[in-house]
Protein backbone atom coordinates (compact mmCIF):
# COMPACT_ATOMS: atom_id res chain seq x y z
CA UNK A 1 0.00 0.00 0.00
CA UNK A 2 1.25 3.46 -0.89
CA UNK A 3 0.99 5.97 1.97
CA UNK A 4 1.32 9.44 0.50
CA UNK A 5 0.62 11.36 3.71
CA UNK A 6 1.87 9.45 6.74
CA UNK A 7 0.65 12.06 9.22
CA UNK A 8 -2.90 11.85 7.87
CA UNK A 9 -2.77 8.05 7.89
CA UNK A 10 -1.83 8.04 11.57
CA UNK A 11 -4.63 10.47 12.37
CA UNK A 12 -7.21 8.42 10.47
CA UNK A 13 -6.23 5.12 12.09
CA UNK A 14 -6.23 6.69 15.55
CA UNK A 15 -9.84 7.74 14.92
CA UNK A 16 -11.19 4.89 12.80
CA UNK A 17 -9.14 1.96 14.17
CA UNK A 18 -7.05 -0.37 12.06
CA UNK A 19 -9.52 -3.25 12.35
CA UNK A 20 -12.40 -1.24 10.89
CA UNK A 21 -10.14 0.14 8.17
CA UNK A 22 -9.00 -3.32 7.09
CA UNK A 23 -12.62 -4.17 6.22
CA UNK A 24 -12.19 -1.82 3.28
CA UNK A 25 -8.64 -2.67 2.27
CA UNK A 26 -9.51 -6.34 1.68
CA UNK A 27 -11.12 -5.25 -1.59
CA UNK A 28 -7.71 -4.16 -2.83
CA UNK A 29 -5.86 -7.35 -1.96
CA UNK A 30 -5.14 -10.43 -4.03
CA UNK A 31 -3.38 -13.44 -2.52
CA UNK A 32 -3.02 -11.38 0.66
CA UNK A 33 -1.06 -8.69 -1.20
CA UNK A 34 -2.19 -5.21 -2.17
CA UNK A 35 -3.02 -4.70 -5.83
CA UNK A 36 -0.37 -2.52 -7.46
CA UNK A 37 -1.08 1.17 -7.15
CA UNK A 38 -3.32 0.86 -4.07
CA UNK A 39 -3.05 3.96 -1.91
CA UNK A 40 -4.12 4.64 1.66
CA UNK A 41 -6.11 7.63 0.41
CA UNK A 42 -8.12 5.49 -2.03
CA UNK A 43 -9.08 3.03 0.71
CA UNK A 44 -10.00 5.91 3.02
CA UNK A 45 -12.21 7.42 0.31
CA UNK A 46 -14.14 4.13 0.23
CA UNK A 47 -14.56 4.39 3.98
CA UNK A 48 -15.82 7.97 3.69
CA UNK A 49 -18.21 7.03 0.88
CA UNK A 50 -19.62 4.19 2.95
CA UNK A 51 -20.16 6.50 5.89
CA UNK A 52 -22.03 9.04 3.75
CA UNK A 53 -24.19 6.32 2.20
CA UNK A 54 -25.16 4.97 5.63
CA UNK A 55 -26.24 8.44 6.76
CA UNK A 56 -28.33 8.90 3.63
CA UNK A 57 -29.99 5.53 4.07
CA UNK A 58 -30.82 6.31 7.69
CA UNK A 59 -32.80 9.33 6.48
CA UNK A 60 -35.02 7.10 4.33
CA UNK A 61 -35.33 4.42 6.98
CA UNK A 62 -36.42 7.03 9.53
CA UNK A 63 -39.12 8.20 7.11
CA UNK A 64 -40.34 4.62 6.58
CA UNK A 65 -40.23 3.87 10.31
CA UNK A 66 -42.47 6.84 11.11
CA UNK A 67 -44.84 5.84 8.31
CA UNK A 68 -45.11 2.24 9.54
CA UNK A 69 -45.58 3.39 13.14
CA UNK A 70 -48.40 5.72 12.07
CA UNK A 71 -50.15 3.09 9.96
CA UNK A 72 -49.91 0.48 12.73
CA UNK A 73 -51.30 2.89 15.33
CA UNK A 74 -54.20 3.95 13.11
CA UNK A 75 -55.13 0.43 12.04
CA UNK A 76 -54.98 -1.04 15.56
CA UNK A 77 -56.82 1.90 17.15
CA UNK A 78 -59.70 1.54 14.69
CA UNK A 79 -59.70 -2.24 14.54
CA UNK A 80 -59.30 -2.87 18.26
CA UNK A 81 -60.69 0.12 20.22
CA UNK A 82 -60.71 0.48 24.03
CA UNK A 83 -57.09 -0.60 24.49
CA UNK A 84 -57.62 -3.70 22.37
CA UNK A 85 -53.94 -3.55 21.48
CA UNK A 86 -53.25 -4.92 24.96
CA UNK A 87 -55.27 -8.07 24.29
CA UNK A 88 -52.81 -10.77 23.12
CA UNK A 89 -55.64 -12.85 21.60
CA UNK A 90 -55.99 -10.18 18.90
CA UNK A 91 -52.60 -11.24 17.53
CA UNK A 92 -51.15 -14.41 16.04
CA UNK A 93 -48.74 -15.26 18.85
CA UNK A 94 -49.93 -14.33 22.32
CA UNK A 95 -46.47 -15.05 23.72
CA UNK A 96 -44.76 -12.65 21.33
CA UNK A 97 -47.33 -9.95 21.98
CA UNK A 98 -46.98 -10.28 25.74
CA UNK A 99 -43.25 -9.84 25.24
CA UNK A 100 -43.86 -6.67 23.24
CA UNK A 101 -46.26 -5.29 25.88
CA UNK A 102 -43.63 -5.89 28.55
CA UNK A 103 -41.11 -3.88 26.53
CA UNK A 104 -43.55 -1.04 25.90
CA UNK A 105 -44.68 -0.90 29.53
CA UNK A 106 -41.09 -0.80 30.71
CA UNK A 107 -40.25 2.06 28.35
CA UNK A 108 -43.42 3.97 29.29
CA UNK A 109 -42.58 3.67 32.99
CA UNK A 110 -39.14 5.21 32.42
CA UNK A 111 -40.07 7.84 29.87
CA UNK A 112 -39.94 11.55 30.65
CA UNK A 113 -41.57 12.53 27.36
CA UNK A 114 -44.23 15.18 27.94
CA UNK A 115 -46.96 13.23 26.14
CA UNK A 116 -46.22 10.17 28.30
CA UNK A 117 -46.21 12.22 31.52
CA UNK A 118 -49.53 13.75 30.48
CA UNK A 119 -51.21 10.34 30.22
CA UNK A 120 -49.50 9.11 33.35
CA UNK A 121 -50.69 12.07 35.42
CA UNK A 122 -54.02 12.94 33.77
CA UNK A 123 -55.22 9.67 32.26
CA UNK A 124 -54.55 7.36 35.22
CA UNK A 125 -51.56 5.86 33.46
CA UNK A 126 -53.70 4.53 30.63
CA UNK A 127 -51.82 4.74 27.34
CA UNK A 128 -53.64 4.44 24.00
CA UNK A 129 -51.90 2.57 21.23
CA UNK A 130 -50.63 5.72 19.48
CA UNK A 131 -48.82 6.72 22.68
CA UNK A 132 -47.50 3.25 23.48
CA UNK A 133 -46.09 2.69 20.00
CA UNK A 134 -44.01 5.85 20.26
CA UNK A 135 -41.89 3.79 22.66
CA UNK A 136 -41.39 1.01 20.12
CA UNK A 137 -38.11 0.56 18.27
CA UNK A 138 -38.14 -0.20 14.56
CA UNK A 139 -37.43 -3.82 15.42
CA UNK A 140 -40.48 -3.80 17.74
CA UNK A 141 -42.63 -2.37 14.95
CA UNK A 142 -41.47 -5.02 12.49
CA UNK A 143 -42.23 -7.72 15.05
CA UNK A 144 -45.66 -6.23 15.67
CA UNK A 145 -46.51 -6.15 11.97
CA UNK A 146 -45.36 -9.75 11.55
CA UNK A 147 -47.56 -10.78 14.48
CA UNK A 148 -50.72 -9.19 13.08
CA UNK A 149 -53.49 -11.37 11.72
CA UNK A 150 -53.32 -11.74 7.94
CA UNK A 151 -56.26 -9.39 7.30
CA UNK A 152 -54.63 -6.71 9.46
CA UNK A 153 -51.32 -7.10 7.64
CA UNK A 154 -53.16 -6.64 4.35
CA UNK A 155 -54.76 -3.42 5.58
CA UNK A 156 -51.28 -1.96 5.92
CA UNK A 157 -49.48 -3.60 2.99
CA UNK A 158 -52.26 -2.52 0.61
CA UNK A 159 -51.38 1.09 1.37
CA UNK A 160 -48.05 0.40 -0.32
CA UNK A 161 -49.69 -1.66 -3.09
CA UNK A 162 -47.77 -4.70 -1.85
CA UNK A 163 -48.65 -8.24 -0.84
CA UNK A 164 -48.48 -8.67 2.94
CA UNK A 165 -45.74 -11.31 2.61
CA UNK A 166 -43.64 -8.92 0.51
CA UNK A 167 -43.94 -6.10 3.03
CA UNK A 168 -43.11 -8.45 5.89
CA UNK A 169 -39.96 -9.59 4.10
CA UNK A 170 -38.90 -6.06 3.21
CA UNK A 171 -39.41 -4.77 6.75
CA UNK A 172 -37.32 -7.59 8.18
CA UNK A 173 -34.56 -6.91 5.65
CA UNK A 174 -34.82 -3.19 6.38
CA UNK A 175 -34.53 -3.86 10.10
CA UNK A 176 -31.18 -5.53 9.49
CA UNK A 177 -30.02 -2.72 7.21
CA UNK A 178 -31.03 -0.13 9.80
CA UNK A 179 -29.00 -1.91 12.47
CA UNK A 180 -25.99 -2.10 10.20
CA UNK A 181 -26.20 1.61 9.45
CA UNK A 182 -26.75 2.52 13.10
CA UNK A 183 -23.74 0.46 14.18
CA UNK A 184 -21.55 1.82 11.38
CA UNK A 185 -21.12 -1.55 9.71
CA UNK A 186 -19.56 -1.72 6.25
CA UNK A 187 -21.99 -1.71 3.31
CA UNK A 188 -19.44 -1.54 0.51
CA UNK A 189 -18.65 -4.93 -1.01
CA UNK A 190 -20.64 -6.80 1.64
CA UNK A 191 -23.32 -9.40 1.02
CA UNK A 192 -26.83 -9.52 2.44
CA UNK A 193 -27.70 -12.65 4.39
CA UNK A 194 -31.49 -12.14 4.51
CA UNK A 195 -32.37 -11.55 0.87
CA UNK A 196 -35.11 -9.09 -0.10
CA UNK A 197 -37.91 -10.40 -2.28
CA UNK A 198 -37.96 -8.96 -5.78
CA UNK A 199 -41.35 -8.05 -7.23
CA UNK A 200 -42.48 -10.15 -10.18
CA UNK A 201 -42.53 -7.12 -12.48
CA UNK A 202 -38.88 -6.40 -11.60
CA UNK A 203 -37.57 -9.94 -12.17
CA UNK A 204 -36.38 -9.08 -15.70
CA UNK A 205 -34.03 -6.44 -14.30
CA UNK A 206 -31.71 -9.20 -13.05
CA UNK A 207 -31.21 -7.57 -9.66
CA UNK A 208 -28.79 -9.31 -7.30
CA UNK A 209 -30.60 -10.09 -4.06
CA UNK A 210 -27.44 -10.37 -2.00
CA UNK A 211 -26.26 -6.84 -2.79
CA UNK A 212 -27.25 -3.52 -1.24
CA UNK A 213 -28.59 -2.00 -4.47
CA UNK A 214 -31.60 -4.31 -4.45
CA UNK A 215 -32.52 -3.07 -0.98
CA UNK A 216 -32.20 0.52 -2.14
CA UNK A 217 -34.24 -0.28 -5.25
CA UNK A 218 -37.10 -1.71 -3.17
CA UNK A 219 -37.17 1.37 -0.95
CA UNK A 220 -38.75 3.36 -3.76
CA UNK A 221 -41.97 1.40 -3.23
CA UNK A 222 -42.05 2.30 0.47
CA UNK A 223 -41.49 6.04 -0.06
CA UNK A 224 -44.82 7.42 -1.22
CA UNK A 225 -43.66 11.05 -1.41
CA UNK A 226 -42.19 11.21 -4.91
CA UNK A 227 -40.44 14.55 -4.34
CA UNK A 228 -38.62 13.13 -1.33
CA UNK A 229 -37.50 10.07 -3.29
CA UNK A 230 -36.40 12.04 -6.36
CA UNK A 231 -34.41 14.44 -4.18
CA UNK A 232 -32.72 11.53 -2.42
CA UNK A 233 -31.77 9.86 -5.71
CA UNK A 234 -30.31 13.16 -6.95
CA UNK A 235 -28.19 13.39 -3.82
CA UNK A 236 -27.08 9.79 -4.32
CA UNK A 237 -26.01 10.67 -7.86
CA UNK A 238 -23.94 13.53 -6.46
CA UNK A 239 -22.35 11.27 -3.83
CA UNK A 240 -21.36 8.65 -6.39
CA UNK A 241 -19.99 11.34 -8.70
CA UNK A 242 -17.90 12.73 -5.83
CA UNK A 243 -16.46 9.30 -5.07
CA UNK A 244 -16.08 8.21 -8.68
CA UNK A 245 -13.25 5.84 -7.81
CA UNK A 246 -15.62 3.58 -5.84
CA UNK A 247 -16.61 0.48 -7.81
CA UNK A 248 -20.39 0.56 -7.44
CA UNK A 249 -20.65 -2.79 -9.20
CA UNK A 250 -19.43 -4.38 -5.99
CA UNK A 251 -22.67 -3.21 -4.38
CA UNK A 252 -24.89 -4.48 -7.19
CA UNK A 253 -25.32 -1.12 -8.93
CA UNK A 254 -25.95 -1.42 -12.67
CA UNK A 255 -24.88 1.01 -15.38
CA UNK A 256 -28.40 2.47 -15.51
CA UNK A 257 -28.94 2.39 -11.76
CA UNK A 258 -30.20 5.98 -11.61
CA UNK A 259 -32.86 5.33 -14.24
CA UNK A 260 -33.96 2.19 -12.43
CA UNK A 261 -34.45 4.13 -9.20
CA UNK A 262 -36.39 6.93 -10.85
CA UNK A 263 -38.91 4.68 -12.59
CA UNK A 264 -41.72 3.80 -10.17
Amino acid sequence: MIIEDEEKAIEVLSRVSYYRFTGYDLTFKKDNKYVEGTTFEKIYRHYEFDKALRLMLMELIEHIEISIRTKLSYMIAHGYPDLGYREPSNFVSEEKHLGLLEILDNELSKSNELFVKHHRENRDGIFPVWVALEMATFSNLVGLYSNLNTNDQIKISSQFNLHSNILRNWLNVLKILRNRCAHHSRLFNSLIITKPTILRKDKQLDLQQHHIFTQIFNLKYLIKERSLWDSWVTRLEALIEKYDDVDMGRMGFKENWSTLLKIV
